[in-house]
Protein backbone atom coordinates (compact mmCIF):
# COMPACT_ATOMS: atom_id res chain seq x y z
CA UNK A 1 0.00 0.00 0.00
CA UNK A 2 0.82 3.35 -0.67
CA UNK A 3 2.25 6.21 1.68
CA UNK A 4 1.71 9.52 1.39
CA UNK A 5 5.49 10.51 0.06
CA UNK A 6 4.25 7.91 -2.78
CA UNK A 7 1.87 10.32 -4.19
CA UNK A 8 2.73 12.70 -7.22
CA UNK A 9 0.25 15.45 -8.16
CA UNK A 10 -0.73 15.33 -11.90
CA UNK A 11 -0.06 18.94 -14.01
CA UNK A 12 -2.80 20.88 -15.02
CA UNK A 13 -1.49 20.33 -18.97
CA UNK A 14 -1.58 16.75 -18.18
CA UNK A 15 -4.94 16.87 -17.05
CA UNK A 16 -6.39 18.86 -19.88
CA UNK A 17 -4.63 16.44 -22.21
CA UNK A 18 -6.44 13.51 -20.91
CA UNK A 19 -9.88 15.69 -20.91
CA UNK A 20 -9.62 15.93 -24.82
CA UNK A 21 -8.83 12.30 -24.99
CA UNK A 22 -11.57 10.83 -23.02
CA UNK A 23 -14.35 13.32 -23.93
CA UNK A 24 -13.64 12.19 -27.89
CA UNK A 25 -15.97 10.29 -29.51
CA UNK A 26 -17.69 9.38 -26.02
CA UNK A 27 -20.13 12.69 -26.10
CA UNK A 28 -18.80 13.43 -22.48
CA UNK A 29 -19.00 17.13 -21.56
CA UNK A 30 -14.94 18.38 -21.38
CA UNK A 31 -16.16 20.21 -18.21
CA UNK A 32 -17.76 18.18 -16.20
CA UNK A 33 -14.56 15.76 -17.16
CA UNK A 34 -12.48 18.07 -16.65
CA UNK A 35 -14.13 18.56 -13.00
CA UNK A 36 -13.84 14.91 -12.06
CA UNK A 37 -9.99 14.40 -13.41
CA UNK A 38 -9.09 17.28 -11.08
CA UNK A 39 -10.62 15.77 -8.09
CA UNK A 40 -9.00 12.89 -8.89
CA UNK A 41 -5.65 13.86 -9.52
CA UNK A 42 -5.33 16.29 -6.68
CA UNK A 43 -2.34 14.25 -5.54
CA UNK A 44 -3.89 11.75 -3.34
CA UNK A 45 -4.17 8.93 -5.25
CA UNK A 46 -7.68 7.54 -4.88
CA UNK A 47 -6.15 3.25 -5.55
CA UNK A 48 -4.88 2.16 -2.66
CA UNK A 49 -1.94 0.38 -4.57
CA UNK A 50 -1.30 3.41 -7.51
CA UNK A 51 0.39 6.62 -6.65
CA UNK A 52 -1.96 8.95 -8.88
CA UNK A 53 1.05 8.95 -12.32
CA UNK A 54 -0.06 5.08 -12.82
CA UNK A 55 -3.88 5.75 -12.24
CA UNK A 56 -3.51 8.58 -14.71
CA UNK A 57 -1.68 5.91 -17.01
CA UNK A 58 -5.00 3.14 -16.58
CA UNK A 59 -7.59 5.92 -16.35
CA UNK A 60 -8.50 5.68 -20.01
CA UNK A 61 -9.02 1.56 -19.68
CA UNK A 62 -10.69 1.84 -16.82
CA UNK A 63 -13.07 4.34 -18.55
CA UNK A 64 -13.27 1.47 -21.68
CA UNK A 65 -14.48 -0.61 -19.43
CA UNK A 66 -17.48 1.52 -17.75
CA UNK A 67 -18.36 2.16 -21.40
CA UNK A 68 -18.31 -1.02 -22.36
CA UNK A 69 -20.63 -1.95 -19.69
CA UNK A 70 -24.23 -2.10 -18.44
CA UNK A 71 -22.92 1.36 -16.87
CA UNK A 72 -22.08 2.71 -20.03
CA UNK A 73 -24.10 6.08 -18.97
CA UNK A 74 -22.60 6.80 -15.77
CA UNK A 75 -18.83 7.48 -16.74
CA UNK A 76 -19.32 10.83 -14.74
CA UNK A 77 -20.86 9.83 -11.73
CA UNK A 78 -18.49 7.03 -11.60
CA UNK A 79 -15.19 9.02 -11.45
CA UNK A 80 -16.75 11.93 -9.21
CA UNK A 81 -18.00 8.65 -6.89
CA UNK A 82 -16.30 8.62 -3.21
CA UNK A 83 -15.80 5.24 -3.96
CA UNK A 84 -13.72 5.33 -7.06
CA UNK A 85 -11.06 4.26 -5.70
CA UNK A 86 -11.83 1.03 -4.36
CA UNK A 87 -13.78 0.39 -8.05
CA UNK A 88 -10.61 1.16 -9.85
CA UNK A 89 -8.82 -1.66 -7.62
CA UNK A 90 -11.41 -3.92 -8.06
CA UNK A 91 -12.00 -3.20 -12.18
CA UNK A 92 -7.97 -3.97 -12.27
CA UNK A 93 -8.17 -6.91 -9.91
CA UNK A 94 -11.21 -8.17 -12.19
CA UNK A 95 -9.55 -7.72 -15.16
CA UNK A 96 -6.70 -9.38 -14.16
CA UNK A 97 -8.38 -12.71 -12.72
CA UNK A 98 -9.70 -13.48 -15.90
CA UNK A 99 -6.92 -14.01 -17.80
CA UNK A 100 -5.67 -17.78 -18.28
CA UNK A 101 -2.66 -17.96 -16.51
CA UNK A 102 -3.55 -16.36 -13.34
CA UNK A 103 -3.73 -18.79 -10.81
CA UNK A 104 -6.38 -18.01 -8.32
CA UNK A 105 -6.42 -22.16 -6.33
CA UNK A 106 -6.95 -23.72 -4.01
CA UNK A 107 -4.77 -25.70 -2.85
CA UNK A 108 -6.66 -29.55 -4.12
CA UNK A 109 -6.68 -27.86 -7.51
CA UNK A 110 -2.76 -26.72 -7.45
CA UNK A 111 -2.05 -30.51 -6.85
CA UNK A 112 -4.42 -31.37 -9.42
CA UNK A 113 -2.83 -29.00 -12.28
CA UNK A 114 0.85 -29.75 -10.62
CA UNK A 115 -0.03 -33.47 -11.50
CA UNK A 116 -1.48 -32.71 -14.88
CA UNK A 117 1.51 -30.93 -16.09
CA UNK A 118 4.06 -33.52 -14.80
CA UNK A 119 2.31 -36.32 -16.86
CA UNK A 120 2.41 -34.00 -19.93
CA UNK A 121 5.84 -33.64 -19.42
CA UNK A 122 6.66 -37.23 -18.77
CA UNK A 123 4.62 -37.86 -22.10
CA UNK A 124 6.86 -35.30 -24.25
CA UNK A 125 10.07 -36.32 -22.59
CA UNK A 126 12.18 -37.28 -25.63
CA UNK A 127 11.35 -34.13 -27.57
CA UNK A 128 12.11 -32.03 -24.72
CA UNK A 129 15.55 -33.61 -24.40
CA UNK A 130 16.37 -33.36 -27.81
CA UNK A 131 15.42 -29.86 -28.52
CA UNK A 132 14.26 -27.92 -25.10
CA UNK A 133 11.03 -27.20 -26.70
CA UNK A 134 8.03 -28.91 -25.38
CA UNK A 135 5.30 -29.52 -28.03
CA UNK A 136 2.62 -27.88 -25.50
CA UNK A 137 1.87 -24.77 -24.01
CA UNK A 138 0.37 -24.73 -20.57
CA UNK A 139 -1.44 -21.55 -20.33
CA UNK A 140 -3.25 -22.65 -17.03
CA UNK A 141 -1.01 -21.21 -14.46
CA UNK A 142 2.00 -19.38 -15.54
CA UNK A 143 4.55 -20.73 -13.00
CA UNK A 144 4.09 -24.63 -14.62
CA UNK A 145 4.59 -22.66 -18.19
CA UNK A 146 7.28 -21.42 -17.31
CA UNK A 147 8.79 -24.45 -16.46
CA UNK A 148 7.74 -26.39 -19.83
CA UNK A 149 10.89 -25.75 -22.18
CA UNK A 150 13.96 -26.74 -20.70
CA UNK A 151 17.25 -24.58 -22.15
CA UNK A 152 16.31 -24.46 -25.59
CA UNK A 153 19.10 -23.30 -27.60
CA UNK A 154 18.34 -23.89 -31.53
CA UNK A 155 15.87 -22.15 -33.63
CA UNK A 156 13.02 -23.72 -35.30
CA UNK A 157 12.08 -22.84 -38.91
CA UNK A 158 8.44 -22.63 -37.81
CA UNK A 159 6.06 -23.69 -34.83
CA UNK A 160 2.64 -24.19 -35.80
CA UNK A 161 0.08 -23.71 -32.37
CA UNK A 162 -2.79 -26.38 -33.47
CA UNK A 163 -5.50 -24.57 -31.52
CA UNK A 164 -4.72 -21.52 -33.48
CA UNK A 165 -3.74 -23.04 -36.60
CA UNK A 166 -1.08 -20.49 -37.31
CA UNK A 167 1.97 -21.23 -39.22
CA UNK A 168 4.57 -18.45 -38.96
CA UNK A 169 8.23 -19.59 -41.01
CA UNK A 170 11.22 -18.10 -39.92
CA UNK A 171 14.07 -18.11 -42.75
CA UNK A 172 16.71 -20.99 -42.15
CA UNK A 173 19.47 -19.10 -43.75
CA UNK A 174 18.48 -15.58 -41.49
CA UNK A 175 17.54 -15.07 -38.28
CA UNK A 176 18.01 -11.60 -37.46
CA UNK A 177 15.69 -10.64 -40.28
CA UNK A 178 16.40 -6.92 -41.82
CA UNK A 179 15.82 -3.75 -40.50
CA UNK A 180 12.90 -2.57 -39.19
CA UNK A 181 11.53 0.82 -39.68
CA UNK A 182 9.22 2.97 -37.51
CA UNK A 183 6.07 1.54 -38.36
CA UNK A 184 6.86 -2.08 -37.60
CA UNK A 185 9.85 -1.48 -35.11
CA UNK A 186 11.24 -4.63 -33.62
CA UNK A 187 9.66 -7.18 -35.19
CA UNK A 188 12.28 -9.78 -35.59
CA UNK A 189 11.00 -13.19 -37.19
CA UNK A 190 11.81 -15.39 -33.75
CA UNK A 191 9.71 -12.54 -32.02
CA UNK A 192 6.98 -13.20 -34.46
CA UNK A 193 6.93 -16.97 -34.32
CA UNK A 194 6.59 -16.57 -30.35
CA UNK A 195 4.40 -13.32 -30.09
CA UNK A 196 1.57 -15.12 -32.07
CA UNK A 197 1.30 -17.98 -29.58
CA UNK A 198 0.14 -16.22 -26.88
CA UNK A 199 -2.97 -17.38 -23.89
CA UNK A 200 -6.48 -15.58 -25.78
CA UNK A 201 -9.98 -15.73 -25.04
CA UNK A 202 -10.51 -18.61 -27.02
CA UNK A 203 -7.63 -21.03 -25.75
CA UNK A 204 -8.75 -23.19 -23.61
CA UNK A 205 -5.43 -22.82 -21.20
CA UNK A 206 -3.13 -25.67 -23.32
CA UNK A 207 -2.20 -25.13 -27.15
CA UNK A 208 -0.38 -28.40 -28.96
CA UNK A 209 2.66 -27.50 -30.82
CA UNK A 210 4.25 -28.93 -33.88
CA UNK A 211 7.51 -27.77 -34.68
CA UNK A 212 9.40 -27.53 -37.95
CA UNK A 213 13.30 -28.28 -38.28
CA UNK A 214 15.38 -27.74 -40.96
CA UNK A 215 15.31 -30.82 -43.22
CA UNK A 216 13.50 -32.30 -39.95
CA UNK A 217 16.76 -32.35 -38.75
CA UNK A 218 17.07 -30.35 -34.99
CA UNK A 219 21.02 -30.27 -35.21
CA UNK A 220 20.70 -28.55 -38.85
CA UNK A 221 19.41 -25.10 -37.19
CA UNK A 222 20.84 -22.43 -36.54
CA UNK A 223 22.15 -21.82 -32.64
CA UNK A 224 20.32 -18.75 -30.85
CA UNK A 225 23.22 -15.68 -31.52
CA UNK A 226 23.08 -14.84 -27.88
CA UNK A 227 24.11 -17.69 -26.41
CA UNK A 228 27.82 -18.75 -26.68
CA UNK A 229 28.18 -22.10 -28.82
CA UNK A 230 30.05 -24.30 -25.81
CA UNK A 231 27.39 -22.93 -22.90
CA UNK A 232 24.97 -24.07 -25.78
CA UNK A 233 26.38 -27.84 -26.18
CA UNK A 234 26.53 -27.98 -22.58
CA UNK A 235 23.45 -26.82 -21.44
CA UNK A 236 21.92 -29.66 -24.07
CA UNK A 237 23.87 -31.83 -22.14
CA UNK A 238 22.50 -31.08 -18.94
CA UNK A 239 19.04 -31.32 -20.00
CA UNK A 240 18.64 -34.61 -18.99
CA UNK A 241 19.63 -34.10 -15.54
CA UNK A 242 17.60 -31.30 -15.10
CA UNK A 243 14.58 -33.05 -16.72
CA UNK A 244 15.38 -35.80 -14.04
CA UNK A 245 15.17 -33.07 -11.24
CA UNK A 246 12.25 -31.00 -12.10
CA UNK A 247 10.35 -34.60 -12.20
CA UNK A 248 11.13 -35.29 -9.03
CA UNK A 249 10.05 -32.27 -7.52
CA UNK A 250 7.08 -32.05 -9.17
CA UNK A 251 5.97 -35.33 -8.52
CA UNK A 252 6.83 -34.49 -4.67
CA UNK A 253 5.09 -31.21 -4.47
CA UNK A 254 1.52 -32.25 -4.28
CA UNK A 255 2.25 -34.40 -1.51
CA UNK A 256 3.74 -32.15 0.20
CA UNK A 257 1.14 -29.04 -0.50
CA UNK A 258 -1.55 -31.99 1.01
CA UNK A 259 0.60 -31.81 4.32
CA UNK A 260 -0.44 -27.97 4.87
CA UNK A 261 3.13 -27.63 5.81
CA UNK A 262 5.36 -24.76 4.44
CA UNK A 263 8.30 -25.71 6.47
CA UNK A 264 8.14 -29.58 5.29
CA UNK A 265 7.25 -29.22 1.48
CA UNK A 266 10.81 -26.28 1.59
CA UNK A 267 12.99 -28.94 3.48
CA UNK A 268 12.04 -31.71 1.52
CA UNK A 269 12.39 -30.13 -1.98
CA UNK A 270 15.84 -28.94 -0.91
CA UNK A 271 17.02 -32.20 -0.07
CA UNK A 272 15.67 -33.51 -3.71
CA UNK A 273 17.84 -30.79 -5.56
CA UNK A 274 20.94 -31.15 -3.14
CA UNK A 275 21.10 -35.02 -3.81
CA UNK A 276 20.18 -34.71 -7.20
CA UNK A 277 22.59 -32.00 -8.52
CA UNK A 278 25.58 -30.46 -7.90
CA UNK A 279 27.34 -27.34 -7.54
CA UNK A 280 29.41 -26.80 -10.87
CA UNK A 281 26.28 -27.32 -12.59
CA UNK A 282 24.16 -25.67 -10.54
CA UNK A 283 26.47 -22.49 -10.84
CA UNK A 284 26.57 -22.85 -14.87
CA UNK A 285 22.85 -23.47 -14.98
CA UNK A 286 22.18 -19.96 -13.24
CA UNK A 287 24.73 -18.03 -14.69
CA UNK A 288 23.29 -19.28 -18.01
CA UNK A 289 19.63 -18.64 -17.34
CA UNK A 290 20.63 -15.38 -16.84
CA UNK A 291 21.15 -14.96 -20.64
CA UNK A 292 17.75 -16.01 -21.39
CA UNK A 293 16.26 -13.62 -18.88
CA UNK A 294 17.98 -10.93 -20.11
CA UNK A 295 19.11 -11.64 -23.40
CA UNK A 296 16.34 -13.08 -25.20
CA UNK A 297 13.36 -11.04 -23.53
CA UNK A 298 12.87 -9.71 -27.15
CA UNK A 299 12.22 -12.55 -28.74
CA UNK A 300 10.52 -15.55 -26.84
CA UNK A 301 7.21 -14.52 -25.77
CA UNK A 302 5.50 -18.02 -25.63
CA UNK A 303 7.68 -18.74 -22.75
CA UNK A 304 8.13 -15.52 -21.59
CA UNK A 305 12.08 -15.74 -21.73
CA UNK A 306 12.20 -18.34 -19.21
CA UNK A 307 14.69 -21.50 -19.63
CA UNK A 308 12.59 -24.20 -17.97
CA UNK A 309 15.77 -24.62 -15.49
CA UNK A 310 16.62 -24.18 -12.29
CA UNK A 311 15.69 -20.47 -11.01
CA UNK A 312 12.17 -20.95 -12.55
CA UNK A 313 12.22 -24.42 -10.79
CA UNK A 314 13.05 -22.66 -7.59
CA UNK A 315 10.34 -19.74 -8.33
CA UNK A 316 7.79 -22.81 -8.42
CA UNK A 317 8.58 -24.29 -5.42
CA UNK A 318 8.62 -20.99 -4.08
CA UNK A 319 4.86 -20.59 -5.25
CA UNK A 320 3.79 -23.39 -3.30
CA UNK A 321 6.13 -22.62 -0.53
CA UNK A 322 4.55 -19.32 0.02
CA UNK A 323 0.38 -20.52 -0.67
CA UNK A 324 0.92 -22.61 2.12
CA UNK A 325 2.41 -19.68 4.37
CA UNK A 326 0.31 -16.93 3.27
CA UNK A 327 -2.74 -18.38 1.35
CA UNK A 328 -3.01 -15.10 -1.12
CA UNK A 329 -4.48 -16.99 -4.03
CA UNK A 330 -6.55 -19.45 -2.22
CA UNK A 331 -7.88 -16.79 -0.12
CA UNK A 332 -9.00 -14.74 -2.68
CA UNK A 333 -10.63 -17.56 -4.51
CA UNK A 334 -12.40 -18.38 -0.86
CA UNK A 335 -13.92 -14.99 -0.63
CA UNK A 336 -15.02 -14.54 -4.17
CA UNK A 337 -17.21 -17.40 -3.13
CA UNK A 338 -19.84 -18.04 -5.91
CA UNK A 339 -18.75 -15.48 -8.24
CA UNK A 340 -16.47 -17.90 -9.64
CA UNK A 341 -17.39 -20.88 -11.88
CA UNK A 342 -15.88 -23.54 -13.82
CA UNK A 343 -15.13 -23.49 -17.32
CA UNK A 344 -13.36 -24.93 -20.12
CA UNK A 345 -11.68 -28.29 -21.07
CA UNK A 346 -10.01 -29.31 -18.45
CA UNK A 347 -12.51 -27.03 -16.52
CA UNK A 348 -10.80 -23.73 -14.84
CA UNK A 349 -12.09 -21.28 -12.17
CA UNK A 350 -13.01 -17.83 -14.03
CA UNK A 351 -15.31 -15.33 -12.46
CA UNK A 352 -18.67 -15.17 -13.76
CA UNK A 353 -18.36 -11.71 -15.47
CA UNK A 354 -14.64 -10.38 -16.64
CA UNK A 355 -16.19 -6.98 -16.68
CA UNK A 356 -16.33 -5.16 -13.04
CA UNK A 357 -19.03 -2.39 -13.91
CA UNK A 358 -21.19 -5.25 -15.14
CA UNK A 359 -21.83 -6.71 -12.03
CA UNK A 360 -24.96 -5.56 -9.69
CA UNK A 361 -23.87 -3.84 -6.47
CA UNK A 362 -24.38 -6.43 -4.05
CA UNK A 363 -21.68 -8.93 -5.88
CA UNK A 364 -19.32 -5.88 -6.66
CA UNK A 365 -19.16 -5.90 -2.75
CA UNK A 366 -17.79 -9.32 -2.73
CA UNK A 367 -15.00 -8.72 -5.80
CA UNK A 368 -14.67 -5.05 -3.04
CA UNK A 369 -13.49 -7.35 -0.23
CA UNK A 370 -11.76 -9.83 -2.42
CA UNK A 371 -9.30 -6.88 -3.64
CA UNK A 372 -9.10 -5.72 -0.11
CA UNK A 373 -7.77 -8.85 1.08
CA UNK A 374 -5.18 -9.87 -1.74
CA UNK A 375 -4.41 -5.89 -1.16
CA UNK A 376 -3.46 -6.68 2.74
CA UNK A 377 -2.37 -10.09 2.15
CA UNK A 378 0.06 -9.15 -1.01
CA UNK A 379 2.87 -7.35 1.44
CA UNK A 380 2.68 -10.15 3.73
CA UNK A 381 3.23 -12.38 0.52
CA UNK A 382 6.21 -10.46 -0.61
CA UNK A 383 7.97 -10.59 2.51
CA UNK A 384 7.46 -14.08 2.42
CA UNK A 385 8.94 -13.89 -0.95
CA UNK A 386 12.46 -12.30 0.51
CA UNK A 387 12.48 -14.80 3.20
CA UNK A 388 12.22 -17.72 0.96
CA UNK A 389 14.99 -16.28 -1.35
CA UNK A 390 17.16 -16.37 1.88
CA UNK A 391 16.58 -19.76 2.12
CA UNK A 392 16.97 -20.61 -1.32
CA UNK A 393 20.29 -18.56 -1.95
CA UNK A 394 21.32 -20.47 1.12
CA UNK A 395 20.65 -23.63 -0.22
CA UNK A 396 22.59 -22.81 -3.55
CA UNK A 397 25.67 -20.72 -1.92
CA UNK A 398 26.17 -23.39 0.80
CA UNK A 399 24.45 -26.72 0.87
CA UNK A 400 24.43 -27.75 -2.80
CA UNK A 401 28.27 -29.23 -2.93
CA UNK A 402 30.89 -31.63 -4.72
CA UNK A 403 31.74 -35.25 -4.59
CA UNK A 404 35.49 -35.28 -3.79
CA UNK A 405 36.77 -38.49 -3.33
CA UNK A 406 33.40 -40.45 -3.33
CA UNK A 407 32.36 -38.51 -0.23
CA UNK A 408 29.43 -35.60 -0.61
CA UNK A 409 30.72 -32.05 0.31
CA UNK A 410 28.77 -29.39 0.94
CA UNK A 411 29.78 -25.86 -0.28
CA UNK A 412 30.85 -24.23 3.35
CA UNK A 413 32.85 -27.28 3.89
CA UNK A 414 35.44 -27.09 1.51
CA UNK A 415 38.95 -24.85 2.03
CA UNK A 416 38.54 -22.69 -0.85
CA UNK A 417 35.14 -21.48 -0.06
CA UNK A 418 34.23 -17.79 -1.07
CA UNK A 419 30.96 -16.52 1.53
CA UNK A 420 31.01 -13.55 -0.88
CA UNK A 421 30.11 -15.53 -4.08
CA UNK A 422 27.24 -13.71 -5.96
CA UNK A 423 23.44 -14.70 -5.21
CA UNK A 424 22.40 -15.42 -8.81
CA UNK A 425 19.23 -17.47 -8.02
CA UNK A 426 17.77 -14.77 -6.34
CA UNK A 427 18.35 -12.18 -8.77
CA UNK A 428 16.78 -14.54 -11.35
CA UNK A 429 13.42 -15.51 -9.42
CA UNK A 430 13.03 -11.50 -8.62
CA UNK A 431 12.68 -11.16 -12.77
CA UNK A 432 10.54 -14.03 -13.15
CA UNK A 433 8.14 -12.42 -10.54
CA UNK A 434 8.63 -9.36 -12.05
CA UNK A 435 4.82 -7.78 -13.10
CA UNK A 436 3.31 -10.37 -10.97
CA UNK A 437 0.47 -8.54 -9.83
CA UNK A 438 -3.41 -7.60 -10.64
CA UNK A 439 -2.18 -3.73 -11.23
CA UNK A 440 -0.15 -4.47 -13.98
CA UNK A 441 1.39 -0.97 -14.21
CA UNK A 442 4.38 -2.10 -12.72
CA UNK A 443 5.25 -2.12 -9.41
CA UNK A 444 9.02 -0.85 -10.31
CA UNK A 445 7.72 2.67 -10.92
CA UNK A 446 8.13 3.16 -7.00
CA UNK A 447 11.74 2.75 -7.17
CA UNK A 448 11.93 5.83 -9.73
CA UNK A 449 8.79 7.87 -8.76
CA UNK A 450 9.49 10.90 -11.36
CA UNK A 451 8.96 8.29 -13.83
CA UNK A 452 5.99 5.62 -14.50
CA UNK A 453 5.29 3.81 -17.64
CA UNK A 454 2.51 1.40 -19.20
CA UNK A 455 3.14 -2.12 -19.25
CA UNK A 456 5.05 -1.95 -22.62
CA UNK A 457 6.69 1.47 -22.27
CA UNK A 458 4.65 2.95 -25.45
CA UNK A 459 3.43 5.19 -22.67
CA UNK A 460 6.20 6.81 -20.01
CA UNK A 461 5.62 9.93 -18.34
CA UNK A 462 9.05 11.75 -16.74
CA UNK A 463 8.31 15.19 -14.35
CA UNK A 464 4.97 15.66 -15.11
CA UNK A 465 5.46 15.44 -19.13
CA UNK A 466 4.24 12.83 -21.41
CA UNK A 467 5.79 10.79 -24.02
CA UNK A 468 4.55 7.95 -26.84
CA UNK A 469 6.96 6.17 -28.11
CA UNK A 470 7.07 3.53 -31.28
CA UNK A 471 7.33 0.35 -30.88
CA UNK A 472 11.39 0.56 -31.40
CA UNK A 473 11.81 3.30 -28.96
CA UNK A 474 9.63 1.48 -26.33
CA UNK A 475 12.28 -1.88 -26.61
CA UNK A 476 15.03 0.97 -26.23
CA UNK A 477 13.63 2.44 -23.25
CA UNK A 478 12.76 -0.78 -21.59
CA UNK A 479 16.25 -1.98 -21.76
CA UNK A 480 17.44 0.97 -20.17
CA UNK A 481 14.88 0.51 -17.28
CA UNK A 482 15.20 -3.20 -16.68
CA UNK A 483 19.11 -2.54 -16.44
CA UNK A 484 18.48 0.48 -14.22
CA UNK A 485 16.21 -1.80 -11.81
CA UNK A 486 18.95 -4.17 -12.13
CA UNK A 487 21.68 -1.76 -10.51
CA UNK A 488 22.87 -1.79 -13.86
CA UNK A 489 22.22 0.92 -15.53
CA UNK A 490 24.64 2.00 -18.23
CA UNK A 491 24.26 -0.22 -21.62
CA UNK A 492 26.42 -0.57 -24.84
CA UNK A 493 24.63 1.34 -27.92
CA UNK A 494 25.90 -1.62 -29.73
CA UNK A 495 23.79 -3.63 -27.65
CA UNK A 496 20.68 -1.71 -27.94
CA UNK A 497 20.87 -1.46 -31.47
CA UNK A 498 22.04 -4.73 -32.64
CA UNK A 499 20.56 -7.23 -30.08
CA UNK A 500 17.57 -5.43 -28.49
CA UNK A 501 16.67 -3.52 -31.94
CA UNK A 502 18.11 -6.21 -34.36
CA UNK A 503 18.77 -3.01 -35.78
CA UNK A 504 21.63 -1.85 -39.14
CA UNK A 505 21.74 1.52 -37.54
CA UNK A 506 24.91 2.73 -36.31
CA UNK A 507 23.79 5.51 -34.04
CA UNK A 508 21.44 5.13 -31.27
CA UNK A 509 20.49 8.91 -32.18
CA UNK A 510 18.71 7.42 -35.66
CA UNK A 511 16.22 5.76 -33.37
CA UNK A 512 15.00 9.21 -32.16
CA UNK A 513 15.46 10.94 -35.47
CA UNK A 514 13.22 13.78 -35.96
CA UNK A 515 12.42 16.63 -33.98
CA UNK A 516 9.18 14.89 -31.88
CA UNK A 517 11.35 11.74 -31.21
CA UNK A 518 14.46 13.92 -29.99
CA UNK A 519 12.52 15.14 -27.34
CA UNK A 520 12.28 11.75 -26.13
CA UNK A 521 15.89 11.53 -26.66
CA UNK A 522 17.11 14.14 -24.60
CA UNK A 523 14.35 13.43 -21.81
CA UNK A 524 14.40 9.60 -21.12
CA UNK A 525 18.44 8.86 -22.02
CA UNK A 526 21.82 10.37 -21.04
CA UNK A 527 25.33 9.52 -21.57
CA UNK A 528 26.60 6.27 -18.99
CA UNK A 529 29.71 6.80 -17.26
CA UNK A 530 31.73 4.94 -20.39
CA UNK A 531 32.13 6.36 -24.45
CA UNK A 532 29.06 4.52 -26.59
CA UNK A 533 27.03 3.65 -23.42
CA UNK A 534 23.84 5.31 -22.27
CA UNK A 535 21.58 5.29 -19.44
CA UNK A 536 17.67 5.99 -18.41
CA UNK A 537 17.61 9.60 -17.60
CA UNK A 538 16.24 9.38 -13.44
Amino acid sequence: MLSETDREPISEELIKEKVRDLSKDRSLDPKQMNTALRKLFDGKSPSRFHDSVAVYMKIDSIVDQIAASRQRDNILSILNDERFGQMYDSALMTEWLNEPQHPFLIITELRALIDEFTSLMKEDKEHILQTGYPRFAFYRHAGLHRLAPLYYTRIPLSIKAIHQRLVLNLPEDDYNGTDTNEETSGDRPFNSIYSSLSPSSDTDGEQRLVFNWPDDDYQKAAIIEEIPKNYAIRLEGLREIIFELKVKVLDALPKLLATGYASRLWKSSAEIIVENIGADDVDFCLLTEGIYHKELGNYDRIWNHAAGGLADLFAFIGECYLELSVGLYSGVRHELGDLVKMVGTPPYPRLTMANYFDYPRHKAAVIDRATTLYIAKRKEYDDGWRDYLEKADKLVENDVGYMRDGQFLKRSELPEYEASKPAYLSHLIRAIRSGETPFNVPVCHLKHPGFSHSADFHTCVKGGETYSLSSMQALAIKAYHDDFINGTPDVGDNHILKVVLGSKRDKLSLVFANKKDKRIFDNLIREGERKSTHRLNI
